[in-house]
């Protein structure tokens, strides 16, 4: 049975309320984020919890590369119960993905060279088609093993992909039965996407909360410990978060990802406070773990990964103000948690705050992402009367973007378009290769929650959170938030005569806005 967290206030752990609302104000502001999840704990016990409404403490979220520091467990947990050894080579299990006549280097990279991200493979390809194990040992190494760090979704995939050889059962399965029933993770909600050939993509695919992934990192501070049950080895867990391979020479180009530079363990990041480590996804799906202080912070949000940014374009907290360089979303966050919050610990209990305390409390339950919307035009509803629409052109996908450009998954096109607006709602009803399909869009203000599903493709994704609204010039807007990750697909609609055009862009949190494809369709007689 789950053991929920004591929760208390910050001061009875030694860290001033003002000083959490402080950290809020930071985050909120800095320009390269849109935060949906905080949990901070000290000496076990959770004294900050808030979410940024749509999202919520029981949704899950896309781990993206947090996914790794699962599968890293995962392999831990098989080398405890002697399923395998860290120095066994990759290619003994793969026999029939393994060139003919393998390199010496190849035939010595071993899973400890994989979870350093010391692979020694050239840069990955994309996507995971139903040859990538082959095509990816296939390819010509340009490292020695255990040499060079570099980055490789696929390398931490294919440690999944021996987790589920070895186990005979798939990797999630796996951590269901070893990890989650003892530390407390509901397995019943965690998702994870799958290659082609069905293997569970252990570099990217796990969506998981940021309570899960709290529970996850404190086993990892416990020394692999989990109330009186050992999980993994010691020796694992003290590798694992410490570094074994530097990783400066990797982001030479990029100094100003600080944090990305101090050392790598076991699918695990060194950050720059002593001792310190965390969980790492792409847009900043954190868990930072500071043992010094006993201190965790999960972290889930949209941070934007932004390129060639000037610091004059945007609000920046410091040391960013004034200079003129790329700036990294992420990074960003870091910063302000290691120059505000960890300042203010304090080792002792500090006298009892009420008023402070409640007001934090307060606004950490009524924390919402900002509006996208501009101000509303109601009377341009009547655009919306008897909109029956059919492609002129190209069409358009009313599905999700998920992921990075190289893999964004091809959608079918809506042939037809049937729009209206009910008592404030938009309704807009479309057939995508003979499927029919609802969205509900709120136009007053607000947001419309609803379940938007292409289950039957294969897409994991499901729940959607979308407001509507029209701007001056008669041009309606569409925001449809996949708020099971930090995608948010962002529709223009404009008409000339009985042609309506749409545009698709992708967002990452509101920022970083990328344009992505467009449609002409026609008003049908």
């Amino acid at each position: 049975m789950r053991k929920e967290f004591e929760r208390v206030s910050p001061e009875s752990v030694g860290i001033p309320s003002g000083v959490l609302e402080e950290l809020l104000d930071a985050l909120e502001g800095s320009g390269h984020t849109q935060m949906h999840g905080l949990i901070v704990m000290r000496k076990g016990k959770i004294c900050a919890e808030g979410f940024w409404s749509p999202f919520g403490a029981a949704q899950v979220h896309s781990d993206h590369s947090l996914s790794k520091t699962y599968t890293a467990t995962a392999v831990g947990i098989c080398q405890r119960e002697g399923l395998l050894s860290l120095e066994q080579k990759v290619i003994d299990f793969f026999p029939e993905d393994t060139p003919e006549h393998p390199s010496e280097w190849l035939r010595s990279v071993t899973i400890r060279d994989l979870l350093i991200m010391g692979g020694g493979f050239p840069p990955e390809q994309a996507g995971f088609p139903k040859n990538w194990i082959s095509r990816h040992l296939g390819a010509e190494m340009v490292h020695e093993p255990g040499t060079f760090w570099r980055y490789d979704s696929h390398g931490t995939t294919l440690l999944s992909a021996i987790v589920e050889k070895v186990t005979g059962m798939s990797m999630v399965d796996w951590l269901a039965q070893k990890l989650f029933s003892v530390i407390g993770i509901d397995e019943k909600h965690v998702l994870c996407r799958k290659t082609e050939d069905g293997i569970c993509i252990g570099g990217g695919g796990l969506f998981t909360t940021a309570e899960d992934n709290l529970r996850l990192m404190k086993l990892y501070l416990d020394g692999g410990v989990w109330e009186g049950t050992r999980i993994l080895e010691e020796k694992f867990v003290h590798e694992a978060t410490t570094c074994q391979l530097e990783n400066w020479n990797a982001h030479a180009q990029s100094p100003w990802i600080y944090d990305n530079r101090v050392g790598y363990g076991y699918q695990i990041w060194m950050c720059r406070p002593e001792g310190s480590y965390r969980a790492d996804g792409a847009f900043g799906q954190f868990c930072i773990v500071i043992p010094s202080e006993q201190l965790i912070v999960s972290i889930l949000e949209a941070g934007y990964n932004g390129n060639q940014l000037q610091s004059s374009e945007l609000h920046l907290p410091e040391p960013y103000k004034g200079e003129n360089r790329p700036v990294y979303g992420p990074q960003v966050t870091l910063d302000i948690l290691f120059s505000i919050l960890l300042p203010a610990l304090r080792q002792e209990a500090l006298p009892e705050d009420p008023a402070a305390w409640h007001h934090l409390r307060e606004r950490l339950s009524r924390l919402r992402i900002p509006d996208p919307w501009g101000d509303v035009q109601p009377d341009w509803t009547r655009h919306l009367e008897n909109q029956k629409l059919e492609t002129a052109d190209q069409g358009i996908s009313f599905g999700p973007l998920y992921g990075m450009k190289q893999a964004r998954r091809i959608r079918p096109q809506a042939q037809t378009l049937c729009m209206r607006e009910e008592k404030g709602i938009l309704l807009l009803q479309f057939i995508e290769d003979g499927i029919s399909r609802e969205l509900k869009a709120d136009m007053t203000g607000s947001r419309q929650q609803g379940i938007l599903s292409y289950e039957s493709e294969g897409e994991i994704l499901s729940k959607v959170s979308c407001a509507a609204w029209f701007t001056k010039d008669g041009i309606l807007h569409l925001s449809v938030l996949w708020y099971e990750t930090e995608i948010e697909n962002v529709y223009t609609f404009s008409w000339n005569g009985d042609l309506m055009t749409i545009e698709k862009r992708i967002t990452m949190g509101l920022v970083g806005e990328a344009f992505h494809e467009s449609g002409v369709y026609r008003r049908m007689q």
